[in-house]
């Protein structure tokens, strides 16, 4: 199950997003945006971009950056995507240094009690009014802002577990992440986790509640599904592409990608015909 709650004035972007089941994401948040996003505290961890964060912790996507991330059941995240001349007229309210782009940290930490504000404001915009929108929006900056570009006494991130499983788990990720998933299979995941099978096993079913080679599996879906999107019927067909990501039972594939897309995979191309 998932829901959606999304809203919009001109320039300012805000939505919150619930997953009740894991979920492996790539794309590209709002075109032209900068996008701050955060968790609510019930979500124990979520991995972006190759950092470990939590509730305490905001990410960034500057604009052009690519959205990687993993997240476990039950994730709820808000973000608030605003311009960059947004930004910059907070900044010079605050008299911060803005910095050009390229040094802009990708994640930061924030003490509880503004972590705390920052997230109940978010709330707030899910029914915000277009008149007090804004407004919101600029309270969560002058929260944000201050730590994320080191005027505040920086909170530290907090360090990962060594836990073998929470070892286990990021370069598990790292390789999800980076690998070609058209070949890789779960012997590669083995291999860079540097852990034994029953270490791994135990590691993904704890963060994820589902073994590793279902993870593999549902990102091997996901990249079929990429694929299809943009290709043009006629040109190439499903077999071709399944059995590239290593789906040699047909007839398996098509029943786990309806299970988890609601359409067949032949339909998913034919739509992109149309």
């Amino acid at each position: 199950m998932a829901s959606f709650v999304q809203t919009i004035d001109g320039n300012l972007h805000y939505m919150y997003s619930e997953f009740a089941f894991a979920l492996s994401m790539i794309g590209s948040p709002p075109e032209g945006l900068v996008t701050f996003n955060m968790m609510e505290p019930t979500v124990p961890r979520y991995w972006v971009r190759g950092h470990d964060v939590d509730s305490n912790c905001c990410w960034v996507f500057p604009v052009g950056r690519e959205l990687r991330s993993f997240s476990s059941p039950g994730s709820q995240v808000h973000t608030l995507s605003v311009s960059q001349d947004f930004i910059a007229r907070v900044s010079e309210t605050l008299e911060l240094d803005l910095k050009p782009d390229t040094q802009w940290h990708e994640t930061f930490a924030l003490p509880s009690t503004v972590a705390d504000q920052a997230i109940w404001r978010m709330r707030l915009l899910q029914s915000a009014p277009p008149g007090r929108f804004a407004e919101l929006a600029r309270q969560i900056l002058y929260q944000l802002l201050p730590f994320w570009l080191g005027a505040a006494r920086r909170t530290p991130l907090k360090r990962p577990s060594m836990r073998a499983r929470d070892i286990a788990i990021l370069k598990g990720l790292t390789f999800l992440s980076d690998c070609d998933l058209a070949t890789a299979d779960l012997s590669d995941l083995r291999a860079e986790s540097h852990v034994s099978e029953r270490t791994l096993q135990y590691a993904f079913r704890e963060r994820f509640s589902m073994s590793p080679a279902a993870l593999l599996k549902r990102n091997k879906l996901a990249s079929v599904r990429a694929i299809l999107r943009r290709s043009e019927a006629g040109r190439c067909t499903v077999g071709d592409i399944a059995s590239e990501h290593g789906f040699w039972h047909l007839g398996q594939f098509s029943q786990d990608y309806l299970s988890l897309y609601d359409e067949r995979p032949s339909e998913t191309l034919a739509a992109c015909a149309t």
